[in-house]
């Protein structure tokens, strides 16, 4: 009697990504998540990664590998870039 392999089909790139915890345990933010997380446009985000101005993670080489951010380098990016106001 023949024996068929049955292969586990893994789960989409993709929904790998979103489902991976960063170091807090927060997931990976796409675009749409982050502009919500920071304040900023999504259309301002992807000039930023394209100025490569800010933190983020390719998942696939290529111009079509899509991007991600972890809320906890996106939390150092704003820190980093706050500006102190001096008290009179």
């Amino acid at each position: 009697m023949a024996q068929t392999a049955t292969t586990k089909k893994s789960a989409a790139p993709a929904k790998v990504a979103r489902e991976a915890a960063t170091r807090s345990g927060r997931p990976l933010q796409n675009f749409k998540g982050a502009a919500e997380y920071t304040g900023l446009a999504e259309q301002y985000l992807r000039r930023l990664v394209g100025e490569k101005r800010i933190p983020y993670i390719k998942m696939s080489p290529g111009k079509q590998g899509r991007i991600y951010f972890d809320p906890d380098r996106l939390d150092e990016w704003i820190t980093s870039h706050g500006v102190d106001v001096e008290q009179a």
